[in-house]
């Protein structure tokens, strides 16, 4: 051997152990494998080498003297160290209950650590951690060179440090396997085992604000992880000595979130707020109203904030939705107006067809436009009228958007009702298509009367009266003018029968009008001969009651006027039902004459001045329009008391 190279193996026999710290450091190993498997062995008990051992600690600010070996000294592991050793990922720490927090260890190298986890208290409730490795490693824990085996091996492990350490007791434990100039860890390796334990929380910490996790960290530590500068511990030879206060995980500049031990109850609420804002801006807005109704307790300014982001949610492109809707309606109504003829096979297959798009898109419109415009219009209004009152700048301002809000919406609203939807729906009841007309006549009514609940407008009304209209038109529909469209149809085939049971109805709402007046009559003369009329001696029955009654006489006529005008108004709408359906069965009549021509004949049929839907025109009555009801006062109730 030359002279040369017997120098270099002296040289290199007589180094210290740092020689080798670039080699056997956590800084030289690379992690390979999934981060969502875990292939190691399981462990609830990990005995000695992987127990976690919870302690207290307390202090405030620290002291830097000495800090490389009160470091050592202390076993103090850095996050690089604790992430290496859980396999290349730092162990889960996360709430576990109201008294306990979860320490949970995938992928951990039992061989080559023995952990105690110590925490404290700072003074805005976060738990500071951090993690001593109590190994107590010996030579045959520990990966030897073995120029290094021909050494003090004792003083080699007292003068490394606790990076080199792990990483000598990786290589030996077979965690690493050599690859080029440096060590490969394999994730999935079975030697990891999976330790999760619960330690309890600080005791004196406050329930009622959370608590993030904060590391604790060598100072000597040189990492990019977010530090807070203006936390320290005092604790010159304890634990907590020389550490550094920093997120858990947390890197400079990332959008990462703290961890945290506890989470209050309102965190949680506005938590669950923010998720469902996030899911509303992705297009689940309804994620909010759920938020409002089930999640948020009794939070009232959480309440309050998360109701009124939701209907700016709903109100946004409100109206140019509903004009999407609105015109494809009023399409699907001109396409129908063409398909008018009841004898033909192809009209009423091409009337159910488009009638079955009117159908989705009056669904839609009631989901889309209707439902969420309620939900609006209660919550702004409810809204303004709590802040009418108070005159300050920033009411001032809530009462402008407010009430541009509710504008903005009764204005989308008033679309629907305003378009000609006559000819389509009289299509529609000559194929008795009553299904699409229910669908379509509950966005009508909701167009027609949600749009005038507003602030100041025509026809001013508040929600619950404008909900009880539509409730009150959808029954009509479905007590009356459903059978009316079936007559309809009837009657457009040709068909007597809706006209004979009209007239039956007509009649017999006929004489009950005249039995109702009868009895009237009777009543009234009967109750004037026991008060008012003379008695066997010559004076009045009951002079007192004969007062009340004649007293009384003018309410009773107006009630029985009241309940007159009604029947009348039956017997008058029967009459022009009779000559609706007579309409459309003279049609019928023409179109069978003309047969040869098969040229359809014009139906004629006059519009309703009530809507669309109902074949009725208007049942307000003109004075003196009826000699049964234009009746005037009995003579027999005319005679007054005379005073005797």
């Amino acid at each position: 051997m030359n002279i040369k190279n017997l120098l270099i193996l002296l040289t290199i026999g007589s180094l210290a152990p740092s020689t080798f710290a670039g080699e056997f450091s956590i800084s030289n190993i690379n992690v390979i494998g999934s981060e969502g498997n875990s292939n190691g062995r399981q462990s609830n008990d990990p005995g000695d080498d992987g127990t976690i051992k919870p302690d207290e600690g307390s202090g405030t600010e620290f002291q830097s003297q000495n800090c490389r070996e009160r470091i050592k000294a202390n076993n103090t592991l850095t996050m690089d160290e604790l992430s290496i050793l859980n396999g290349g990922q730092l162990p889960i720490l996360e709430p576990h209950s109201k008294t306990k927090f979860r320490v949970e260890f995938n992928r951990l190298a039992t061989k080559c650590v023995h952990l105690k986890v110590n925490r404290i208290l700072d003074n805005e409730n976060n738990h500071i951690v951090n993690f001593e490795n109590l190994k107590n490693f010996a030579k045959e824990d520990l990966h030897f060179t073995a120029e290094e085996l021909k050494q003090d091996v004792s003083s080699l492990i007292s003068n490394m440090s606790m990076d080199e350490k792990i990483t000598r007791c990786l290589i030996k434990h077979n965690y690493l396997v050599k690859k080029g100039s440096g060590y490969e860890m394999d994730r999935n390796n079975e030697k990891f085992e999976s330790i999760s334990k619960t330690p309890n929380l600080q005791e004196d910490f406050n329930p009622e604000k959370s608590s993030k996790f904060l590391f604790a960290s060598p100072v000597t530590d040189r990492n990019d992880y977010i530090t807070y500068k203006d936390k320290v511990i005092d604790d010159k030879e304890g634990k907590w000595a020389c550490t550094k206060i920093q997120e858990y995980g947390i890197k400079e500049g990332s959008e990462d979130e703290s961890k945290y031990a506890f989470v209050s109850q309102y965190d949680r609420d506005w938590q669950l707020a923010r998720a469902a804002c996030e899911s509303a801006v992705d297009g689940d807005i309804y994620a909010v109203e759920r938020l409002i109704s089930k999640d948020t307790g009794n939070s009232s300014e959480l309440q309050r904030r998360l109701k009124d982001v939701y209907a700016r949610l709903l109100a946004k492109d409100l109206k140019s939705k509903s004009e999407e809707i609105v015109t494809k309606i009023e399409d699907k109504l001109a396409q129908l107006e063409k398909y008018n003829d009841p004898t033909s096979k192809k009209d009423k297959r091409k009337a159910r067809e488009i009638a079955r798009e009117i159908q989705s898109l009056s669904r839609r419109y009631n989901k889309e436009i209707a439902e969420p415009a309620k939900q609006v219009l209660a919550q702004s209004l409810a809204a303004y009228e709590e802040i009418e009152d108070v005159d300050s700048d920033a009411a001032r301002n809530t009462r402008d958007i407010l009430e541009n809000r509710i504008e903005t919406v009764t204005e989308a609203l008033a679309g629907l009702s305003d378009i000609e939807m006559t000819d389509g729906v009289e299509v529609m009841k000559v194929h008795n298509l009553h299904s699409t007309g229910k669908d379509l006549l509950a966005a009508y009514a909701s167009s027609s009367e949600l749009s005038r609940v507003c602030l100041d407008c025509d026809g001013q009304q508040d929600m619950e009266d404008a909900e009880d209209n539509i409730a009150k038109r959808i029954k009509k529909y479905n007590k009356e003018d459903k059978r009316d469209w079936s007559f309809v149809s009837q009657a457009a085939r040709g068909k007597e029968t809706p006209m004979y049971l009209t007239q039956q109805l007509y009649t017999n709402a006929q004489k009950n009008m005249q039995n109702q007046y009868s009895q009237f009559q009777q009543n009234e003369y009967k109750k004037y001969q026991e008060y008012c009329a003379s008695s066997m001696f010559g004076g009045m029955k009951n002079p007192i009651r004969c007062q009340y009654w004649q007293n009384s006489q003018s309410m009773r006529m107006k009630m029985f006027e009241s309940k007159m005008k009604g029947l009348q108004q039956d017997v008058q709408g029967y009459n022009q039902k009779y000559s609706y359906y007579q309409s459309y069965y003279d049609a019928a009549q023409r179109r069978m004459a003309e047969e040869n021509d098969r040229e359809v004949a014009s139906l004629n049929v006059g519009a309703s001045p009530y809507d669309s839907f109902s074949i009725l025109g208007n049942t307000n009555m003109a004075p003196n329009q009826s000699s049964m009801y234009n009746m005037g006062t009995p003579q027999f109730a005319m005679p007054l008391m005379q005073g005797r």
